[in-house]
């Protein structure tokens, strides 16, 4: 774990204690009584009590010692990182996607219209505003994508058997599950769909589904694994 990765678990694990019930101490406030002395005309009617505050950061300081003391803060510690790491490693899986159970192809228009005019550093329009723009025809998408569910063994035998059949130019991404396990089942890189941005963007909801390019269209295959 590198240093920046164990500066933030130790960060959370001081925000978990405060919001535990840290800050709540600090803001504890004892009432001694004063010594009694004779009303003026301009004091206050009646006995007055000071009011004496535990300073907030001594208080957050001696809750903090006490937790580390009794060991809880270690296991909050632990916990956190134990949270962080399994979320990285496998991520939640993307909301609104299910299994194929019809076989189906359709096609995906990357095109999108410029909402306003391009300018080149010299203030000169490139594009005007309304200009259709395909990425495919800057960026062609060279290789196949296969979108797949990681937890599915039948759709993680059919990524498999696609990896053998196209070699390097196979990309496997994942909407669910390790993409580390299967990176290291696979003999290869594995992605995943962070937040679900590619899936969105060409409407998949149904895996395991192949995509690649065809002409200046998205092929978008939905298998029935």
């Amino acid at each position: 774990m590198n240093h920046r990765t164990r500066h933030f678990i130790q960060y959370s694990a001081l925000a978990l204690a405060v919001t535990a019930g840290v800050w709540s101490l600090a803001q504890a406030q004892s009432i001694e009584p004063a010594t009694a002395a004779p009303a003026l005309a301009t004091d206050l009617m009646g006995r007055t009590y000071p009011i004496t505050e535990t300073d907030a950061l001594v208080a957050i300081q001696n809750r903090l010692n006490a937790l580390q003391q009794s060991g809880e803060l270690e296991r909050m510690s632990n916990q956190i990182k134990a949270n962080i790491e399994g979320h990285i490693l496998e991520p939640q899986p993307i909301e609104g996607i299910v299994t194929v159970t019809q076989n189906a192809v359709r096609y995906f228009d990357p095109t999108w219209v410029l909402p306003e005019d391009l300018y080149d550093d010299a203030g000169h329009v490139m594009a005007a505003k309304g200009t259709k723009v395909n990425p495919l025809d800057v960026m062609p998408v060279h290789k196949k994508l296969f979108f797949f569910d990681g937890r599915d063994r039948a759709q993680v035998d059919m990524a498999k058997k696609l990896a053998v059949q196209y070699g390097a130019d196979f990309t496997p991404i994942l909407t669910a599950g390790s993409w580390v396990d299967l990176s290291n089942e696979m003999q290869q890189a594995v992605y995943f769909d962070q937040m679900g941005k590619m899936t969105q963007r060409m409407s998949i909801t149904a895996v395991p589904a192949l995509v690649a390019q065809e002409g200046k269209l998205m092929r978008i295959e939905e298998i029935k694994p």
